[in-house]
């Protein structure tokens, strides 16, 4: 098949294929880590299959693999921004509050969470504060702590 106009290539080109060399060497440089990766990962699987069989387990085709869900990662700014409404919340009310009505206060904080991950991360951040000794426990009823600024 003849071609209608010849391949010809002017100076213009000499970026373009530089370019193109350079991504092509990239992508290359990528796929070799992918694969090194990929050898690694392989040979920790062997290992802990190793290990499985010392305790008598051979269902090894049984095993699904899993993708764990990322962690939600705030920002600097979100998380002062949830421990000011924190102590917000606590400074107006000297008699205490408890973590529900703390986790309750910062739902605005969380917008796609559920109640239980919003009171957990209340709870740590009040253990934590506790134990630095910004809080104190007032109050403990047996279903939710009572906290206040020290």
């Amino acid at each position: 098949m003849t071609r209608k106009y010849p391949i010809t290539r002017t100076d213009g080109y000499r970026l373009t294929i530089s370019g193109l060399i350079t991504k092509r060497a990239e992508l290359a440089g990528e796929k070799a880590e992918a694969l090194r990766r990929a050898q690694t990962l392989s040979e920790h699987i062997a290992h802990v299959d190793a290990t499985l069989r010392l305790f008598g387990f051979t269902d090894f085709k049984g095993i699904q693999p899993i993708k764990r869900a990322p962690k939600d990662r705030v920002t600097k700014a979100e998380a002062l921004a949830r421990h000011k409404s924190i102590r917000e919340l606590l400074s107006a009310n000297p008699d205490g509050v408890t973590t529900p009505e703390i986790a309750e206060h910062l739902q605005c904080h969380f917008p796609d969470a559920d109640k239980r991950r919003i009171r957990n991360y209340a709870r740590k951040v009040l253990n934590r504060w506790q134990a630095a000794g910004t809080v104190e426990v007032c109050d403990y009823t047996g279903q939710a702590k009572r906290w206040r600024l020290r």
